[in-house]
């Protein structure tokens, strides 16, 4: 539930503030993709070091 309002959140953000032509949103795209698998890996190792 946590990393899909993770992924979410990140989408919503990168979504609104794309540039208008093709080029932005393929870009947005790709950073929020980028950004998402991120902050999902961070966030389950700070997860789980807390859980163990």
């Amino acid at each position: 539930l946590v990393f899909g309002v993770i992924v979410t959140w990140i989408c919503c953000y990168k979504g609104y503030h794309a540039d208008r032509m093709a080029t932005g949103v393929s870009r947005a795209t790709t950073e929020a993709v980028v950004l998402s698998s991120a902050l999902i890996l961070a966030f389950d190792y700070f997860l789980t070091s807390i859980l163990l």
